[in-house]
């Protein structure tokens, strides 16, 4: 008698989950609006590209806008307008000033106007010393070993990034480190070393790490805009790769009024060990 119970009971609660089945369609199509990308360099002319956005049912093309107005204005109040190139590229022959704000204004016929704001961030003070670990004589190549101490400016919130995978500074960001047994602190960071000086204002910060020799490495130093556009880039770039089954969606940081994109600024610091 229990079995049969139990039976029927399996069979009312399968009815009544299909009863409660329900298809639902996810809407993924959103009015387009303009796309601009546009990242201030003392050490290069103003360049932009400007798009409109697409829902992830329209492939990976994003379609070129070049018939709008890019106003470049500084903290001054000076003013000018880039040229456009086709394709969705535009430049003006200005190098941006380190220190300096700069606010972008984008007019279009048929979109609202895009606007945002950045500073270019004073570039990186970095003192370093290195030490040969291991060569190859027959490329003329060796592994150098860098002690780098980064000068922090106290006058601003700096965001530092740079390309290497392993150093066991404490002040690093570990939102993209991951367990690595071979390697030689037992993880690594994929891509780029993040940190800021946050808790470090004023002070200096101490990295070591390995490089080959003769190679051109930078430190750059990002406004906060482009600071979070790259960390949102790189985690949504990491779940992608990784395919995990359940990982958070990522937002990719925009500061761009009315539109998608980012407006923001960095300076390099070069040296070649």
């Amino acid at each position: 008698m229990k079995q049969k119970t139990l039976i029927y009971y399996l069979l009312v609660m399968t009815s009544f989950w299909q009863a409660c089945e329900k298809e639902v369609d996810l809407e993924t199509k959103h009015p387009q609006k303009l796309c601009l990308n546009c990242v201030l360099n003392p050490d290069s002319l103003v360049t932009a590209e400007l798009t409109l956005s697409r829902d992830i049912n329209n492939g990976y093309n994003f379609e070129p806008v070049n018939d709008a107005t890019l106003i470049l204005y500084t903290d001054e109040g000076d003013n000018d307008t880039l040229v456009s190139a086709g394709n969705g590229k535009y430049s003006l022959h200005y190098k941006p000033r380190e220190g300096t704000t700069y606010s972008i204004l984008v007019k279009h016929n048929t979109f609202e106007d895009l606007q945002a704001t950045a500073t270019v961030p004073n570039r990186a003070f970095v003192t370093w010393k290195t030490d040969t670990t291991y060569s190859y004589p027959q490329e003329n190549k060796y592994f150098v070993r860098v002690d780098m101490t980064v000068h922090d400016n106290p006058d601003e919130t700096n965001y530092y990034w740079m390309k290497t995978f392993e150093t066991n500074a404490v002040f690093i960001d570990d939102f993209n480190r991951d367990i690595d047994t071979e390697s030689k602190y037992g993880y690594v960071y994929y891509y780029y070393l993040r940190f800021s000086d946050v808790g470090y204002n004023g002070q200096t910060m101490d990295l070591t790490f390995t490089r080959l020799s003769g190679i051109k490495w930078y430190l750059w130093s990002c406004d906060p805009h482009y600071d979070k556009y790259l960390k949102s880039t790189l985690k949504a770039r990491l779940n992608a790769e990784k395919d995990l089954p359940f990982r958070e969606p990522v937002q990719i940081y925009s500061n761009i009024e009315n539109g998608y994109g980012i407006f923001g600024a960095v300076t390099a610091t070069r040296i070649k060990f």
